[in-house]
């Protein structure tokens, strides 16, 4: 669940994972590239297609699987 009824629902942003994107986890001081955490768990290739990304603005805050 995503609690957003603190947030601005014109900012919020549902889109496919592109090269590039980056995140940061929970309790992390830095970020890292989607892709490279996606391969670092394992995650095959040909599912990394359907693994899509809520937004805000530029900066990932939610993603998840479509199969």
């Amino acid at each position: 669940l995503i609690d957003i009824s603190n947030c601005d629902e014109s900012k919020l942003v549902l889109r496919f994972v592109r090269d590039g994107d980056v995140f940061q986890k929970i309790g992390s001081a830095g970020h890292k590239k989607i892709n490279r955490f996606l391969t670092d768990k394992k995650v095959p290739q040909r599912e990394r297609k359907y693994i899509v990304r809520l937004a805000k603005s530029q900066r990932a805050a939610f993603m998840l699987p479509l199969c």
